[in-house]
């Protein structure tokens, strides 16, 4: 995983690697996402096999077999966002 918030549950295809989607490809696909801001866009993971993109599972590029070599979960490496506690929306106070 590139910055420890997502990790591959399957080993995909050879050649592949896990990355952000980076600003040059969220340009292209930016009409699959049309609500995002650029910022989340080019921050979605994304698989690249031998440099060239080849699944965004967030977006269901290219397709969803594509996307289905690639199984991906959320998991921080720092653990829950919520340290494990209760979340239901309510502040502390």
């Amino acid at each position: 995983a590139w910055d420890g918030r997502f990790r591959l549950l399957a080993a995909g295809r050879p050649g592949g690697s896990l990355g952000a989607l980076g600003p040059e490809a969220a340009a292209r696909l930016r009409p699959l996402a049309p609500g995002w801001p650029a910022a989340l866009l080019s921050g979605v993971p994304a698989i690249r096999q031998h440099d060239m993109l080849a699944a965004v599972p967030a977006l269901g590029y290219p397709d969803a077999q594509s996307c289905a070599a690639f199984p991906l979960a959320f998991a921080p490496a720092g653990g829950s966002v919520t340290g494990g506690a209760d979340w239901r929306g309510h502040a502390a106070h």
